[in-house]
């Protein structure tokens, strides 16, 4: 896979990345190695919390409390993946996080 036909040269999308093999409007997002996905940025806006396992907002880097794994588990309201989910995730103040 990747971005340009190598016959015909169309742009399969404007975002492409090469480890996932995901094509998409460019919406400024960023492969995030430790998460093992890519999420909608930008970049500098986040950070991976290395014990949540998550990527979250910069406002939250020295601001939330910690739950080890936390995106890895289900929403316990809709019991949806939280890690995979397109669905934008809240952070509760006790760490654990609620699809919006």
């Amino acid at each position: 896979a990747q971005q340009t036909c190598k016959e015909c040269a169309v742009k399969f999308g404007e975002y492409y990345c090469d480890i996932c093999h995901l094509f998409d409007k460019d919406k400024k997002q960023y492969h995030c190695q430790p998460c093992g996905i890519c999420r909608i940025g930008p970049k500098e806006k986040y950070f991976h919390c290395t014990k949540c396992n998550l990527c979250l907002a910069t406002d939250l880097k020295d601001n939330h409390k910690c739950v080890e794994n936390v995106s890895r588990q289900n929403c316990p309201v809709c019991m949806e993946d939280i890690h995979t989910s397109r669905i934008e995730a809240h952070v509760l103040p006790c760490g654990h996080l609620l699809h919006k």
